[in-house]
């Protein structure tokens, strides 16, 4: 497995689907004090991330913890505040089911030890190319922001998306909902590009923009 090392020389994110992933300290030496490093794992089509520790020496009030999504809104999988001194992960198979995982750790300046190994294996899903589609009200309402709801099938592990707004706005958003207020009464095509691993869709929809008057 290749060793992906918490902080500078980690990329962000991680798309293989096996690997090590070690405290910036590295196989041989102590984690840094004052550090919070970060790394997202999201290999192509997983259906499961099983993350494993070889080892875990982690001094009281530094914090590892781990979640199931790619960021830290993500459902926890750590105990409490995360695993620490006292609460180590040795012995355990943590698993992530949303196609990613997150790792989120922090230290503080009193003092520090070797650290974590850990590796990870992915469980493919089912392969399928995704499937876009997002909703809205059909009639909008100038100038309210509105939420255009990504609904869009078959996107686990890493997916690009592209949201635009025909005539005159091109490409507005590239998260997976958009927020957005349209100021010019008119019909419009929005329109939703969604890529993966496996390939690409695309949905549009037509909106009408009126002013209400009062």
């Amino acid at each position: 497995f290749k060793d992906n090392n918490l902080g500078a020389g980690t990329v962000q994110p991680i798309y293989e689907s096996s690997g090590n992933i070690i405290d910036d300290g590295g196989r041989n030496g102590n984690y840094s004090n004052n550090r919070i490093d970060y790394a997202t794992i999201i290999p192509c089509g997983a259906k499961k991330i099983t993350l494993t520790f070889k080892q875990f020496k982690v001094l009281a009030g530094d914090e590892l913890k781990i979640y199931d999504g790619t960021n830290a809104g993500g459902t926890p999988l750590h105990p409490g505040t995360g695993f620490t001194a006292g609460s180590s992960p040795i012995g355990k198979q943590i698993v992530a089911t949303s196609g990613a995982m997150y790792l989120y750790f922090s230290t503080n300046g009193t003092g520090n030890d070797s650290g974590f190994i850990a590796s990870w294996v992915t469980e493919k899903g089912t392969v399928n190319p995704p499937i876009a589609s997002f909703t809205v009200p059909d009639t909008l309402y100038n100038p309210i922001e509105y939420t255009y709801t990504n609904t869009s099938q078959n996107v686990l592990g890493k997916t690009d998306y592209i949201w635009s707004i025909e005539p005159g706005y091109g490409e507005v958003g590239y998260a997976p909902n958009l927020d957005y207020a349209i100021l010019t009464d008119n019909t419009y095509d929005v329109k939703l590009d969604v890529t993966t691993c496996i390939g690409h869709d695309d949905f549009t929809k037509s909106v009408v923009v009126v002013t209400p008057h009062t």
